[in-house]
């Protein structure tokens, strides 16, 4: 596991370089507006322990990964993608002392929740209108809306599914068929996402390959039970909690908008806000060529460009855009600081799907950061 860990952090920190240095265009989104802290240092760091945490496996060397990891992810919150959450949460007990078993039920803990929650967000109106007709027709070349529509029930039974395989995989006489599903699951996302499918987000590639031979490792023939805080040392009974915490509890209360969407696991649900820049088309030469083909269109928007920030965020570092009200507000601020008059540029915050009152737009002058012309 330690190996598997490390390995897959490293490739998914190499797949996404641009994410991780501070020269680039798409803006930094840091936690605190300052703090003096060498991104590429860091990041070079980072890589230098985890290749090394493959290969020599000491606690003082998985330290070092969660520290620098922490302290890159300060500096920029577009950083806080759910793989990068998920293996700083499994680094974490590296550090202690422990048998194997301890650490496998904490490692167990985290995958059951991650299925779990990923399953429940998906059960929403949005991600059978936009989620399942785009598996239908990306997979299977079905565009007939009214078939999709007639079999949209079939949906649901995606998320269905991984709700059953967390629970599967809690009760050790279940966990065999579970872990098959779980592969199939894993299986299937690649298929849809990869190059037989829409051919996107290629980030998560490794993710789920990870995800396949870690819930292969840890509950494949285990008949051990999920212990939570009977029967472990003190340390591990406090470490345990506070995953539970973080995985199992916190995230009911993104529901009520107090915790974040990749926090909770919300993969691919669709219920998550977008964020789009409209801005006068003379104005886009300022950018140059940057956002070539990160341009969309909005029904009943004209005039203009729109620019797409997940097509942005995807194009130059290769991860979606981190889908949180701060965040956008912040990247528009970024805007605001450009020689753009007020009513050549508008900020759009999308709930999906794409409807009446769908959209909610405001400009710089709202965010309290005046252009330079128009204020």
């Amino acid at each position: 596991m330690k190996a598997t860990i490390c390995f897959f952090c490293t490739l998914g920190i190499l797949m996404s370089f641009e994410l991780w240095k501070s020269d680039r265009f798409f803006p930094l989104v840091p936690v605190l507006d300052f703090i003096p802290i060498n991104h590429m240092f860091f990041t070079i760091a980072s890589i230098i322990f985890l290749i090394t945490g493959i290969f020599f496996q000491r606690r003082l060397i998985y330290l070092l990964i969660i520290c620098s990891l922490i302290a890159l992810c300060l500096l920029d919150q577009m950083r806080w993608q759910p793989w990068v959450y998920m293996y700083l949460l499994m680094l974490l007990p590296l550090v202690f002392k422990g048998n194997g078993n301890v650490r496998l039920n904490y490692f167990r803990i985290i995958l059951i929740g991650t299925y779990l929650w990923s399953g429940i967000h998906k059960i929403n109106p949005s991600f059978i209108e936009i989620a399942y007709p785009s598996i239908m027709e990306g997979l299977f070349g079905m565009t007939d809306p009214d078939f999709v529509e007639s079999t949209r029930i079939l949906g649901y039974g995606i998320p269905v599914v991984e709700i059953l395989i967390s629970f599967g995989l809690f009760f050790p006489r279940s966990r065999h068929i579970a872990v098959y599903f779980a592969i199939l699951s894993h299986l299937f996302i690649l298929w849809y996402l990869g190059p037989l499918g829409i051919n996107q987000n290629s980030i998560v590639y490794p993710w789920n390959i990870a995800m396949i031979l870690m819930v292969w490792i840890l509950f494949f023939n285990s008949e051990d039970k999920i212990v939570f805080l009977k029967q472990q040392p003190y340390k591990w009974k406090i470490l345990n909690l506070k995953i539970i915490l973080l995985v199992w509890i916190f995230p009911v209360f993104n529901f009520i908008g107090y915790w974040d969407n990749y926090l909770s696991f919300s993969l691919y649900s669709e219920k998550m806000t977008d964020m789009y820049v409209a801005i006068e088309e003379n104005e886009l030469q300022k950018f140059k060529d940057r956002f070539d083909n990160c341009f969309v269109e909005l029904e009943g928007i004209t005039g203009g460009k729109i620019i797409d920030i997940n097509k942005w965020a995807l194009k130059e570092l290769n991860v979606p855009v981190y889908p949180e009200t701060r965040i956008y507000k912040q990247i528009a601020e970024v805007f605001c600081g450009y020689n753009i008059s007020q009513d050549k540029l508008i900020f759009i915050e999308a709930t999906r799907p794409l409807g009446f009152g769908s959209l909610h737009s405001y400009s710089c002058r709202d965010l309290q950061f005046p252009t330079a012309k128009g204020k």
